[in-house]
């Protein structure tokens, strides 16, 4: 059976805000990005082991394209993403989330 994904509220907001800042300056480039985190999150659902320790049971995918990141810890039942994160911001940032 495959986890299923649970995004953090904090994750959602900054994939919104980050979403929101690519369609202010382009709709395209807006949709493009949410394109782009939609399909590395899809990526994870399905192999949520296939990308790198970034911190102890903390998982990171980057986003193809952007400069983001995607951070997640993968459980038995579900796959939790703690951050969606631009990928020069402060790492501390994230790392009290788990």
């Amino acid at each position: 059976m495959t986890p299923r994904l649970l995004l953090e509220p904090a994750a959602e907001n900054e994939f919104l805000e980050a979403a929101g800042w690519y369609a202010e300056r382009s709709p395209s480039l807006g949709a493009a990005f949410r394109t782009s985190v939609a399909t590395t999150l899809t990526t994870i659902e399905e192999a949520p082991h296939r990308f790198p320790i970034a911190l102890r049971d903390i998982r990171k995918a980057r986003v193809p394209r952007f400069p983001y990141v995607v951070y997640y810890v993968p459980l038995t039942e579900v796959i939790v993403v703690i951050a969606i994160i631009h990928g020069r911001r402060d790492p501390r940032r994230w790392h009290t989330r788990r």
